[in-house]
């Protein structure tokens, strides 16, 4: 009982917090929207108001310069005049505008002006070379390049060019009003201002200060208006507001420069908030265009924004604690209504947890709950036929289970079932000798650890492929101490075809690898020798009807038959060595007669080559190795050798007659030189002495001769007294 009062009370507590949080967190959500849909339409009141004061502001500065424009084009007429008058003098002078005194001309075009004339003369580089306003001789336009481009069309052309009014390019002058005509030889432009300055006043009735009062006036969120040239130079002084330039505005505007886009800065201590905008002036006719748009500073003020923020979150913020309070009555109310028909159902449920499945659970007094109850005696009823049902099943399953193992473990390949993320759930008994996992239950250890001790997937590992493609794949994976396992990976789908996990069988096979890697190294040595050899190698076959076919010949053999070894591929000999079949059929006879070692050579004239066949059996019958050397060099080698003994043999006879022929004569002379004993008689004893001597050596130089034929006679199988060419 005590139980069941503190599940109703804990009950209660958690189904009360619950509603309130509920209700607490609608209101919140609705009090949240309402504020910042409230904040949104004053912020976007007051953006509203800041867009029509800025397209007032450039409206009117527009209409401003419209003004300013139409008041400047009553000048054009003067300007032109002296303009053309500025091109008769230059002219006049050849075409040399040094020769042009510039102060007398000017003296003269004042004279029909309203106001004072400056004038200038302008190369083509847009240099400013003579004026009679010094203070400009030497600017150089071609730094501004749209003005300059602009320029270039004005000397190029032949008409005159009105411009607007200006304080110069570096906005320091006084302020001029310009206009522009070629020279006709387009070499220079002329140039002529007058100074707006030294007009009344009240013919300058167009200023910008105007502008600034209306947009004032007439916007109670703007405080102030300054306005910025292109140049950076404050103008058109507000009469609302201070007019100072800065360099931290100078460096906002620079930034305007560079995006166009506006710039805003807020300052909640003031409560203002400034906007540095862009006013473009619509003015496509004159020259300097590029250089009238120029830049506002608007400083709006935020106070009235603020405030209705602020009203805006007080008025939100009391609805918001009001609402809760609401809230909080409303789910104790409703709490203890729910909580007693549950309380007793909850009590119900609690016995038959307890074991009595025939317990009948209490009708409540609200109907839904009353459903409640029926269900769940029914649901108790159905759960107690299926946990009998579920025990039966459970028993066979089990049954089944260990047979299965049985089986399993009986297998001599290691059996794994892993999970998608490659984690060993179960192995067998081969699996088991190899890896962590125990007969009681998974090992928890991803099947890449175990395989190699490392946090990847194994190489040539199968599992992703099979994950991937839902189909079985082999692979071949090295393990961490070198044994080679092939791996077949078969994922596991249920009948949704999602997939739940894979099997794996690995059966070592370093063995047979290793068998493997010797056999194709082994036929790897084998092929580089048969195609690196230099000695021919063919493969003969002698089929039964006499045709004898190569079954394969060696890129050497090849090259000294000079065949193609496709075309001998399972070609007849006689079709593709002309010649050859009467060969190939001696072959097989000194085959079947075990001659076969013994060299053939012979000179094959087709070829103009001496060859050397050497001949052996194969395990197959009816087929022969052939061996081919080209020999030719050797033959006449052998050739040049018997050459050389003939010479050799001749020049011994000639030495052995030589010897005769100087000592006959040598001993007549030492005969009668013994008879004669004249006063020379000593010189010539010593001459024949020395001859002598000559004459023994050339005997013993024979001798030795002798010595070596007997050797060539013996070793080369060579004898002089046979004729005929032993090669």
């Amino acid at each position: 009982m005590g139980n069941s009062l503190k599940s109703r009370h804990s009950f209660f507590r958690i189904l009360s917090l619950t509603i309130v949080a509920a209700l607490a967190v609608a209101i919140a959500i609705s009090c949240v929207f309402s504020y910042t849909a409230t904040i949104e339409n004053i912020e976007h009141t007051f953006y509203e108001d800041q867009q029509a004061a800025e397209k007032q502001l450039i409206a009117s500065s527009n209409l401003i310069d419209r003004g300013k424009r139409i008041y400047e084009a009553t000048f054009n007429s003067q300007l032109e005049t002296g303009l053309k008058q500025f091109r008769v003098a230059y002219v006049a002078s050849g075409g040399d505008p040094s020769t042009i005194n510039l102060s007398l001309l000017k003296e003269e075009l004042e004279e029909f002006t309203a106001a004072e004339v400056d004038l200038y003369i302008i190369n083509a580089d847009g240099v400013i070379e003579y004026a009679t306003y010094t203070p400009d001789i030497g600017i150089d336009f071609s730094t501004y390049p749209i003005f300059f481009e602009e320029f270039t069309k004005v000397r190029q052309g032949d008409v005159f060019v009105p411009d607007r009014s200006g304080n110069g390019v570096d906005h320091t002058e006084k302020l001029r009003k310009f206009a522009y005509l070629p020279t006709p030889d387009h070499r220079y432009v002329l140039e002529m201002s007058l100074n707006m300055e030294s007009l009344p006043d009240d013919q300058r009735i167009f200023t910008y200060g105007e502008v600034i009062s209306d947009v004032t006036e007439t916007n109670p969120i703007v405080m102030d208006i300054r306005f910025y040239s292109s140049a950076f130079d404050p103008f058109g002084v507000s009469e609302v507001g201070e007019n100072g330039m800065d360099a931290a505005t100078i460096a906002v505007l620079h930034q305007l420069r560079e995006t166009g886009e506006p710039v805003s800065i807020s300052d909640p201590d003031t409560q203002t908030e400034t906007r540095h905008i862009i006013v473009d002036i619509d003015d496509t006719t004159s020259p300097i265009n590029s250089l009238l748009d120029f830049y506002a500073v608007v400083t709006y003020t935020t106070a009235a924004r603020d405030a209705a923020a602020f009203q805006a979150l007080v008025t939100h913020s009391a609805n918001l604690l009001l609402a809760l309070g609401v809230a909080a009555l409303l789910g104790i109310l409703i709490s203890r209504r729910v909580v007693r028909p549950v309380t007793e159902i909850v009590d119900d449920i609690d016995i038959i947890a307890s074991g009595d499945l025939d317990h009948t659970i209490r009708q409540a007094r609200i109907p839904e709950f009353s459903r409640i109850a029926d269900g769940t005696t029914i649901l108790v009823k159905e759960l107690k036929e299926k946990i009998t049902e579920i025990n039966q099943k459970n028993r066979e399953l089990m049954a089944s289970e260990a047979e299965k193992t049985l089986i399993l473990n009986a297998v001599t390949e290691a059996v794994f079932f892993l999970d998608t993320d490659y984690t060993i759930i179960w192995a067998n008994a081969a699996g088991r000798k190899i890896t962590a996992v125990t007969e009681g239950g998974p090992a928890g250890c991803p099947c890449y650890v175990v395989a190699h001790g490392e946090p990847r997937v194994c190489d040539g590992c199968p599992i992703p492929d099979a994950l991937e493609r839902q189909h079985p794949v082999q692979g071949t994976v090295m393990t961490a101490d070198g044994r080679v396992n092939e791996v077949i990976a078969s994922p596991v789908v249920d009948d949704t075809r999602v997939l739940t996990g894979i099997v794996v069988t690995a059966l070592d096979v370093t063995a047979r690898e290793t068998a493997a890697t010797a056999l194709r190294t082994s036929e790897r040595q084998y092929r580089d020798l048969f195609i690196g050899m230099n000695t021919g190698f063919a493969l003969i076959r002698m089929e039964e009807c006499g045709d004898i076919r190569f079954l394969t010949v060696n890129p050497a053999f090849a090259r000294i038959t000079e065949i193609q070894p496709e075309n001998a591929a399972d070609g007849l000999v006689e079709v593709v060595v002309p010649g050859g079949g009467e060969i190939a059929e001696m072959i097989f006879q000194r085959v079947r007669e075990n001659h076969a070692h013994e060299p053939l050579e012979f000179h094959s004239d087709n070829l103009g080559r001496d060859l050397r066949i050497t001949a052996f059996p194969t395990a197959k019958e009816n087929e022969a190795g052939v061996l081919l050397e080209d020999v030719t060099s050797i033959v006449e080698l052998r050739r040049q050798q018997r050459g050389t003994l003939e010479q050799i043999e001749q020049n011994l006879e000639h030495l052995a007659i030589l010897n005769d022929e100087i000592r006959n004569p040598l001993m007549v002379i030492l005969g009668y030189t013994e008879l004669d004993e004249g006063i020379y008689a000593d010189r010539i004893y010593e001459q024949i002495s020395s001859i002598n001597e000559l004459v023994r050596r050339l005997d013993q130089g024979w001798l030795e001769s002798e010595k070596v034929r007997e050797f060539l006679r013996k070793h080369h199988d060579w004898d002089p007294e046979e004729p005929g060419d032993q090669s």
